[in-house]
C-alpha cells in the first residue's frame, strides 16, 4: 500500500490542498464576505435620504386663499365661492 498515509487518524491518499488549502479557502471566503459588506455599506451611505426636513416648506394658505384657488381652477361656481367666503367671514 504505497502512497497511503494516515493524517489525523484518517486514510489520506495525497492530492488536495491539505490544511493550508483549507485555511486559504476560509480566508478567501471571509474576504469575499467583507468585500460584499463594504460594498453594501457604501451603497447605503450614498442613497438619498428622504426626510421631512429635506422637503421645502409649503406656506400655509388661509381658508380664503384656498377658496380663491379652487374658484380659479373651476372647482367652485361663483355662487359656491361667494357662499364659502360669506361662511368663512362669519366664522372669523
Amino acid at each position: 500500500m504505497m502512497g497511503r498515509w494516515f493524517f489525523w487518524g484518517m486514510p489520506y491518499y495525497g492530492g488536495g490542498l491539505g490544511v493550508g488549502g483549507m485555511l486559504f479557502g476560509l480566508l478567501a471566503g471571509l474576504l469575499v464576505l467583507l468585500a460584499l459588506a463594504a460594498i453594501l455599506y457604501w451603497l447605503l451611505r450614498r442613497a438619498p435620504r428622504s426626510s421631512v426636513a429635506s422637503t421645502p416648506a409649503v406656506p400655509a394658505l388661509s381658508p380664503q386663499e384656498v377658496a380663491s384657488l379652487r374658484y380659479a381652477r373651476g372647482e367652485l361656481t361663483r355662487e359656491q365661492y361667494q357662499q364659502l367666503l360669506a361662511d368663512l367671514n362669519q366664522q372669523a
